[in-house]
Order: C-alpha cells, then structure tokens, then sequence
C-alpha cells in the first residue's frame, strides 16, 4: 500500500460533538513491531490544542479523537 493509499482509504465510521472515530484499514495489519510507533504518534496529535485524548485500536484499525467541540468541529 502506498503512502497515498494509506490516507485516501480511511473512513468516519462515528461522530458525536466532541468525538470522532476513523477506520484506517492500515492499521489493522499493522505489524507487531511497527505497533511501538503508535503511542508517539499519538502523542503528537494530542498536542494540538482542543484535543483531549486519542487512542488507536490496531485490532480493528480505528483511531478516537476526544476533543473540545467549543474549539474545533
């Protein structure tokens, strides 16, 4: 899969005010050893100011976004 695969295949699978949920099928065949990259990854999208917490499930290949929905929508 290439790089523009990748970020052209994901999909909002949920939405509330202050939560999103996205299918990134890559991430479901994520390697065991590429799954160490995933905790600094998130790390970086939380910096962003407005978002509270972001967790990725490798298993089904979902990332939540937690974030203020006031700052961002």
């Amino acid at each position: 899969m290439t790089l523009s695969n990748f970020f052209s295949a994901y999909r909002v699978v949920h939405r509330l005010a202050g939560r999103i949920r996205i299918h990134i099928p890559a991430l479901s065949g994520l390697p065991a050893g590429w799954q160490k990259y995933l905790k600094p990854a998130t790390e970086v999208i939380i910096l962003k100011k407005s978002i509270h917490a972001v967790e990725v499930q490798p298993v089904s290949g979902s990332l939540r976004i937690d974030y203020d929905p006031q700052k961002l929508d």
